[in-house]
């Protein structure tokens, strides 16, 4: 009777508004070992015997709650999602980590920034003027190339060269220094190769080196300038038979027994030791291997190369000085053995150190031209 009444009692207090959940629709019970309160559903219906007429509508309205309650949570899915609410509920009400929450501060406050930055970008480019008050740049198209302008092999070129005079009588062309009162021209070089088979005294930098003895930077048409100030002959001419009146090379071949005319011309070659100067005329540095002796003085021609279409020749292939038959370069070898290209070797007694520069002169042993 008297749970009955605690019954009663519980009933009117879900009437009042001040609980309904589920643990407060059954009285607690202490337990004997620890003395907490557990909450123990009831299997009986509660007892209305003492309760007051007046209140026996609302508890029946409690009694039908409770077992709709006691129905939806004995339902397996009910109970299923009543538990993952309490697991979420769980998670959430966990204390998160300070440098996480410390780290999501800082993301915030950096979309916060970078949002203001946008902001101020797009108030500034509407604040710019409009793209039609700009200043308008014209565009030309690229000008032709002017067909009469010299290129370096050409015999323009050669011709616009400037001459600069150092001294009463000597004159200076690019790297060529002019001597009128010796008649000589003179250039730096350096030696290229102390052995192996050669057809060719000096070429340029860019010629055909691997078959030379000596090597220059100078240019082939500075060169043929000079010479020609000094009263060289031109190049090309009718006697020649490299190069007929029409200016295209004939039969001669390289090498050929053909002798190239030209004006008979001295070569030496000057540089320093620690003893002084030291001076080999260029036959001195080249070895002969059919006469095993060095090669035959007085047989070097100025015969000033070729010019085909415009173009000067030994300019376009770096030839200067060669020891077999080539049209093409400024100076021929006419001498024994300049139809063969197996016999010319350096004289290793006679060259000069490697890397040193040495002086190249080039001297005309013919007399000056009357005027």
């Amino acid at each position: 009777m008297q749970r009955s009444c605690a019954h009663a009692k519980m009933y009117a207090r879900l009437e009042s508004g001040r609980g309904r959940t589920l643990a407060s629709l059954h009285p607690p019970r202490l337990t004997r070992r620890t003395g907490r309160a557990v909450a123990k559903p009831s299997k009986k219906p509660p007892n209305l015997a003492c309760v007051n007429p007046s209140q026996y509508k609302s508890v029946q309205a409690s009694t039908s709650e409770y077992n709709q309650q006691k129905q939806f949570l004995s339902h397996p899915l009910s109970t299923k999602a009543q538990t993952g609410f309490d697991q979420l509920d769980w998670v959430g009400r966990q204390p998160q980590n300070p440098r996480v929450e410390q780290l999501n501060s800082m993301k915030k406050v950096v979309l916060c920034l970078l949002l203001a930055f946008g902001a101020l970008l797009t108030g500034a480019r509407q604040d710019l003027p409009p793209a039609t008050n700009l200043p308008t740049k014209e565009v030309t198209s690229p000008k032709p190339a002017d067909p009469s302008k010299a290129i370096e092999s050409s015999i323009t070129a050669l011709t616009n060269t400037p001459v600069r005079m150092v001294e009463p009588g000597v004159f200076q062309i690019g790297k060529i220094r002019l001597d009128q009162r010796r008649r000589s021209v003179t250039f730096p070089a350096v030696l290229n190769r102390a052995g192996g088979l050669m057809e060719y005294f000096l070429v340029t930098t860019y010629g055909k080196t691997h078959e030379s003895i000596l090597k220059t930077q100078a240019e082939p048409y500075h060169i043929h300038l000079a010479m020609l100030l000094l009263g060289a002959d031109g190049p090309g001419n009718a006697e020649f038979p490299g190069s007929p009146a029409n200016g295209v090379p004939g039969p001669v071949v390289h090498p050929s027994k053909d002798i190239i005319p030209g004006n008979k011309v001295a070569i030496s070659v000057k540089w320093n030791a620690p003893g002084g100067d030291v001076v080999h005329s260029a036959e001195e540095l080249i070895y002969k291997q059919d006469a095993q002796a060095v090669m035959e003085h007085g047989s070097w021609v100025y015969n000033g190369s070729l010019i085909v279409h415009n173009k000067f020749l030994a300019q376009m292939d770096g030839s200067i000085i060669s020891l077999v038959t080539d049209p093409v370069a400024l100076i021929n070898n006419t001498g024994p053995g300049h139809d063969n290209d197996l016999i010319w070797e350096p004289n290793p007694g006679n060259l000069p150190p490697p890397d040193l520069p040495v002086e190249v002169t080039i001297t005309f042993q013919d007399p000056p031209p009357k005027p």
